[in-house]
């Protein structure tokens, strides 16, 4: 049997033919062949429209990375200055005579912006390389319930101060994972950082089990939880359920993303759950070092 398409011209129009066609024998013992001729021209013109559309698409995607990449290199260096003469001046104007009080406050001011708009600066940057798939990571075993130990210690003096609870649940074994040392910790920093800004009261916690050749890590906490309609896209760039500017949480949208790309490309998953006002929890899924 044979199944082919042809570009033939009829009555002065080209049209797409399917021929399908299946070889027999008949009653002489003679070689026949029957089948079926059907006109798929408008079956070719739509895949021929979709390729186009994709393809668009593709150059689309690719242009705004591209935007992204030039962008956030022509801004690290002048905001990398004015963070550094930031710096020099919340130094100079702390212990400063006669001067305004105002005067170290808004020098610290310059200083916190501009270190938050470096942070954007990285992440935007970061985000280029997953999407273009230019960023390379290293693969090495990594004790999973350590670096988690040791990220929460970073986040539990502020949880403290504002009266939430954390709490750590990692098992005395040692569980290896096959990642990026540093680039696990940005997961980690940004699932604690997540859970954090979204629990005004409560607790955060992170468990970690190891079961059937990978590593589950999930940071819960009891915060102000996720809509079902938003919680599918909460792992795409610039998405946030609360899109006002002067909404009650800020953020860019870009940390999620940038961590579901990271932990995809360590071979492993991140997956979401939450109830609206009870909380969320954030999973994290890599292959144990063999």
């Amino acid at each position: 049997a044979s199944d082919v398409q042809v570009l033939a011209r009829v009555e002065g129009q080209f049209i797409w033919l399917s021929v399908r066609a299946t070889p027999s024998v008949d009653a002489a013992g003679r070689p026949v062949a029957g089948g079926l001729l059907s006109d798929v021209t408008v079956l070719k013109e739509a895949e021929a429209q979709l390729d186009r559309a994709r393809r668009v698409a593709e150059r689309a995607a690719q242009a705004r990375m591209a935007f992204l990449r030039v962008m956030s290199h022509e801004l690290r260096t002048p905001l990398g200055a004015i963070r550094g003469f930031a710096d020099l001046l919340v130094d100079e104007t702390r212990n400063l005579e006669g001067a305004p009080p105002e005067v170290p406050e808004f020098a610290g001011t310059v200083r916190d912006a501009a270190s938050r708009a470096l942070r954007l600066v990285d992440d935007l940057l970061d985000l280029s390389r997953l999407e273009t798939s230019v960023l390379d990571l290293a693969r090495q075993p990594v004790a999973l319930g350590a670096l988690a130990a040791a990220v929460a210690d970073r986040h539990a003096s502020a949880l403290a101060a504002r009266g939430v609870a954390l709490d750590v649940h990692v098992p005395a074994d040692v569980i290896d994972v096959q990642a990026d040392p540093t680039r696990l910790d940005q997961v980690l920093d940004q699932l604690l950082s997540n859970a954090a800004r979204f629990t005004p009261e409560g607790a955060v916690r992170i468990d970690l089990v190891a079961e059937s050749g990978r590593a589950q890590l999930t940071v819960s906490d009891t915060g102000v939880g996720i809509a079902d309609d938003a919680l599918e896209d909460i792992f795409e760039p610039f998405v946030q359920e609360d899109s006002r500017i002067n909404r009650d949480y800020d953020g860019s949208g870009l940390g999620l993303a940038i961590a579901s790309r990271l932990v995809r490309q360590m071979g492993g998953t991140l997956t979401a759950r939450s109830v609206k006002g009870e909380g969320s929890a954030l999973v994290l899924s890599l292959p144990r070092d063999a």
